[in-house]
């Protein structure tokens, strides 16, 4: 699992800016659904950890901003380097009955919620060896392209990715956001 001390940070792509950055990374733009927090309208921060393995390196993505239709939805748009990554870890808080905070990790599978995967693990159904032979969602960003990765959906533990990008396309023109981007040609790299 990594820590933040080993995570890259993700440069945001400024959504009023007139230049797009670097040209030798790509850009990927989404929507992230936070798992729900009992008691409270929005959940904390939560973080999501991306996985490039040819370099071996993980980037933590922390969407904050809410979808203009949607109370739950976070947009996202940053660079990145080309490569393929895997949706690797996610990162929530619970609260408990007494108001305690408790970061929660879970790796993210293609198939089978991390729960389910803890449970075969415990039950000797399968080994820890084979954890990492399961199926992951992955995505490929190429270099100079803008690439839209879908609506990640964490309000259960096995996520969901949804095609959404008519709305979020829309929601940015409305809002006159990153006008410089040509969202229309963007290439749809859902992870898979």
């Amino acid at each position: 699992m990594p820590g933040r001390e080993q995570a890259s940070e993700l440069e945001t792509v400024r959504p009023y800016s007139s230049q797009e950055g670097n040209v030798n990374k790509g850009i990927i733009y989404g929507e992230f659904i936070k798992r729900p927090e009992p008691g409270r309208k929005r959940p904390r921060k939560q973080r999501l950890f991306l996985y490039e393995a040819n370099r071996n390196i993980f980037y933590e993505l922390t969407p904050t901003e809410y979808s203009g239709y949607s109370k739950t939805a976070s947009s996202f748009c940053y660079h990145l380097p080309a490569g393929t990554y895997t949706l690797h870890t996610f990162l929530w808080n619970k609260v408990d009955l007494v108001d305690t905070i408790t970061w929660t990790t879970e790796r993210i599978f293609k198939d089978e919620s991390a729960t389910t995967v803890q449970r075969r693990v415990n039950n000797k159904e399968i080994n820890h060896d084979d954890v990492s032979k399961l199926n992951v969602l992955q995505f490929t960003v190429t270099k100079g392209n803008v690439c839209y990765v879908g609506l990640w959906d964490f309000t259960d533990s096995k996520p969901r990715i949804i095609d959404n990008k008519k709305q979020l396309d829309e929601m940015y023109k409305r809002r006159q956001k990153y006008l410089f981007l040509d969202f229309k040609s963007a290439k749809i790299s859902l992870p898979d």
